[in-house]
């Protein structure tokens, strides 16, 4: 509690003295202070502090966050109170701004309250979520062992008593611990039982880290010199005048109003998703669109007030500052600061108005082509993304070296970009762009006069002028950024061979010549210029994150190993890492692939835990944490897919790591073949997935700049390339003489058939192992190792046990295989290859097919434990005798 020493020495004083508590006392704690006027006798100051003994004071709450539970929301509740609480418009007409936006925010309060409970504060959990009775008795037994263990050896009993009276106590204990992992186990079962309702929920969470403890922000923990350094470096002052500009001859005109359905559209762009953090107000988009259309109403009269008055309302300025820990150095510029990313949420009122404004200004640059930005900004721009920059960056660089010449490529790194541009060269290059003057009439009231809130220390809520950047987290943000920043994209249009590619913030300078003196010379001097045009722009280059790499043919020689970064010299990289892909100057991608592998052998473990073979989650959603990996593998395909079908590319890592993924998704046994598993799991190989991700983003990116694209188009594609995949598929499993012969005969010939079966039909730990033949069968234990002979233990005659003996001949199963055969309606000698002709056509006839299967498998294995647990004790019995003998000579 604050910075006064509690050890003091002639050498120097630091502060190393702490008081625990437990959490139900913590409350009690008060008057925490340090006595620095006492005599102690000692290098350590003494510390007073009270406990209350009365009624604990409760933490407290925050007045201004209004949270509802929306899982309990009722929305027949919501638009009743919000159509009963509506008054005519035309009454507020002559009202300002502020108060007509404080009547909706009071009504949507108000109607929040009667249609969901509100959230309260989080109170701590008294117990672990595993604690039963059983536990807490079996601890009162072990405390009172040892105890009596401890007495005895301090009384100085007897050796005898001591010995015995701690066996008991280590008997005792390792019986508690053995009973909170099974309470453990069981807690964790359950759990897992809850994946087949909610994927996303409670266990998803906690494996792959996303559930975090109930901790302060970290403004609420930094000290106060501390958190105002940090915030002077994440918010920059303006240091010049920045006027407003004079909008008195402005002419307002009706054109201009916003429609209904402009309205809907932007309420529909924003994401209704319950995790992301709501504003200052409470009030998450979701409540947002399930308004009635006479608050729909009273929303389009506020936005197209603020059009005519020309004002971005003061309340959706407003923001509650969030500051997300990185992980790293200190923050440059804040002595002692965390790294930190500062995120600004905001009201989802005002987001929706900016949504209006920020479509209003791409409709103007799309029927403006002068006003619009360079081709080479890929950052939150429509139908481009980060594959469009990567796949352009190749080229450019794959084309000078395959022409005998070079590229030099510099990745510049802008410091706290977002938040440092002066909204003065904001309001300047929506001028020089001629924007429509009632846009940026708007856009002048919108950025000025902005705050953030935050929590200090204390817990007190203080504000913070905010005097430049586009606030993150806001809609309008990225596109002003890309307005202004353009003018740095600009400084490569004229000259041959140097491009300046950016994604957002990330700028990527690319110069390819043929000569490599001249094209280092040209390279050096753009970056320059690019360096001294961004530092123009208030902003400054991270030279410390700066990176370059050097492409070039082969066999060259006296290649430069550095590029001049103003007055630092950056030396060339084998590889760097751009848009989340590793670049390496051959374009193979091997860094890449082992950056991928690692990255996703670390959600494999994690999700490992939701997927065990028995008692889990069913197919469906371990496709869903299946694909989960997928999407980190395949990030990126369309710029690497050709790399990974050549064989010398090929990492077989990452098909170990799709191998596990199909095993754990058809609860498979180790030792099935990457064929039968991926065949099962209706996952096709890693190679042919992304070459479908590319051929189909290659198609896809020509109909689009050909102006061709539409849904259909894009569906067809997308069909088409399935199609090509499965026929390319098959022809990969029918090749002679591959694993996973037995599940290919019969999948294999009626593979479309498989692939389209309905989802609800899923693979279980017993079908798999009648598809596979790895399983609970002698011909599988004795290849492995496990019994002597493949002869069937279940009827002890003569033949091989194996998945058909099992399906059709084994005579223990005669009653079970009669029925099932009248509902499939199948001959005596059917195949694999008929079963699933018949279960993937019906529903009735899948799950007929599954619970033979799985009564006649779970017999087999009772079977089995019986026979290993009789040959156990016949083992055990017939080693007596000769122990006894052992033990009878000794004594002689």
């Amino acid at each position: 509690m604050g910075n006064t020493p509690t050890c003091v020495r002639p050498q120097g004083s630091s502060i190393v003295d702490l008081t625990w508590s437990s959490p139900d006392l913590a409350p009690m704690i008060i008057e925490w202070k340090v006595m620095e006027d006492m005599e102690s006798l000692s290098d350590h100051v003494g510390i007073r502090f009270d406990v209350c003994t009365g009624r604990p004071r409760l933490p407290i709450i925050k007045s201004r966050d209004r949270r509802w539970n929306l899982r309990k929301f009722d929305g027949d509740f919501f638009r009743a109170t919000l159509i009963w609480g509506n008054k005519d418009l035309e009454a507020e007409d002559e009202q300002d701004l502020g108060s007509m936006i404080g009547k909706l925010d009071e009504l949507m309060e108000e109607a929040c309250d009667a249609s969901a409970p509100r959230i309260g504060p989080r109170r701590p959990h008294r117990k672990a979520y595993w604690w039963q009775d059983s536990v807490a008795l079996m601890r009162s037994e072990c405390i009172h062992a040892r105890r009596a263990w401890q007495r005895a050896k301090r009384r100085k009993r007897s050796l005898a008593i001591i010995n015995e009276l701690g066996l008991s106590y280590k008997t005792v204990r390792k019986n508690l611990r053995l009973e909170i992992n099974r309470l453990k186990a069981k807690a964790w079962q359950e759990l897992i039982e809850t994946i087949d309702n909610d994927p996303w929920g409670l266990p998803y969470k906690v494996v792959m880290g996303k559930l975090r403890p109930t901790t302060p922000g970290l403004s609420e923990l930094l000290e106060h010199d501390v958190l105002s350094g940090l915030l002077d470096s994440l918010f920059p002052r303006n240091n010049r005048p920045d006027p407003l500009s004079d909008w008195s001859d402005f002419e307002w005109s009706d054109d201009w109003s916003v429609s209904m359905d402009e309205l809907k559209g932007a309420l529909g762009r924003g994401s209704s998703s319950l995790s992301k953090a709501p504003g200052p107000d409470g009030f998450r988009l979701v409540l947002w669109k399930r308004v009635p259309a006479e608050v729909m109403g009273r929303m389009k009269f506020i936005f197209n007030a603020c059009l005519k008055k020309g004002e971005f309302p003061d309340v959706w300025k407003r923001a509650n500052l969030v500051l997300i820990p990185k992980a790293g150095s200190q923050n440059t510029g804040a002595v002692d600061a965390p790294k930190a990313r500062p995120i600004c949420l905001l009201d989802e009122l005002g987001k929706t108005f900016e949504r209006v404004l920020a479509n209003r200004i791409y409709l103007w640059q799309v029927s403006n082509p002068e006003s619009d930005i360079s081709k080479f900004q890929f950052g939150f721009r429509k139908q481009r993304s980060t594959c469009d920059a990567l796949l352009l960056v190749r080229e450019l660089t794959s084309t000078a070296t395959r022409n005998g010449g070079f590229a030099f490529v510099v990745s510049l790194d802008i410091s706290n970009a977002f938040n440092s541009l002066p909204w003065r060269l904001i309001r300047r290059a929506l001028g020089e762009k001629n924007y429509p003057r009632y846009l940026r009439r708007v856009l002048d009231s919108y950025l000025a006069d902005r705050k953030i809130f935050y929590v200090d220390k204390d817990g007190r809520r203080r504000s913070r002028d905010v005097e430049a950047g586009v606030p993150q987290g806001s809609v309008l943000g990225p596109v002003l950024w890309n307005i202004a920043f353009d003018e740095v994209l600009s400084l490569a249009e004229d000259e041959e061979g140097s491009n300046i590619i950016c994604y957002a913030d990330d700028t990527l300078i690319i110069v390819t010549g043929r000569d490599l003196r001249l094209t280092q010379l040209r390279a050096s001097l753009l970056v320059a210029r690019t360096i001294i045009m961004i530092s123009r722009l208030g902003l400054k280059v991270a030279k410390e994150k700066t990176e370059a790499i050097l492409f070039h043919g082969r066999e060259v020689v006296n290649l430069p190993t550095s590029i001049m970064v103003g007055d630092t010299p950056i030396k060339f990289s084998s590889s760097v890492k751009y848009l989340g892909i590793i670049i390496d100057i051959n374009w193979l991608f091997f860094d890449h692939f082992r950056y991928v592998e690692e990255k996703a052998n670390r959600v494999v473990r994690a999700l490992y835990r939701l997927m065990p073979n028995l008692r889990g989650p069913d197919e469906r959603r371990r496709r869903l944490f299946a694909n989960v990996v997928l999407s980190v593998v395949l990030y990126g395909a369309p710029v690497w897919g050709d790399r990974i079908v050549k064989k010398s590319c090929t990492i077989p890592a990452l098909h170990r790591l799709h191998r596990t993924i199909a095993q754990r998704v058809i609860s498979a046994y180790r030792t099935v073949s990457s064929n039968a598993a991926l065949l099962l799991a209706r996952l096709p190989p890693i190679k042919l997935l992304a070459t479908v991700r590319k051929r189909s983003f290659e198609r896809i990116k020509e109909l689009r700049d050909n102006g061709n694209l539409d849904p259909i188009s894009r569906r067809e594609i997308r069909e088409e390339e399935l199609v090509s995949m499965c026929n390319t598929w098959r022809a990969l499993l029918e090749k002679p003489n591959t694993p996973g012969e037995f599940t290919k005969l019969a999948i294999v010939p009626r593979l479309e058939s498989w692939l389209n079966r309905d989802t609800i039909n899923g693979m279980t730990f017993h079908l798999t192992q009648i598809f596979t033949g790895h399983g609970c069968f002698s011909k599988f234990l004795h290849m492995i190792g496990k019994k002597a002979d493949p002869m069937c233990f279940a009827c002890n005659m003569d033949d091989t046990d194996d998945v058909y003996h099992t399906l059709r001949e084994c005579p223990m199963w005669d009653i079970q295989r009669l029925t099932m055969r009248e509902k499939l309606g199948l001959p005596r000698d059917f195949t694999l290859g008929d079963v699933v002709d018949i279960i993937v056509a019906s529903r009735g006839a899948w799950l007929a097919f599954s619970a033979f299967v799985k009564s006649i498998m779970r017999e087999k294995e009772e079977i089995e434990r019986r026979i290993e647990r009789a040959r156990l004790s016949s083992s055990a019995s017939s080693s007596s005798p000769a122990e006894e003998d052992e033990e009878g000579f000794d004594t002689s």
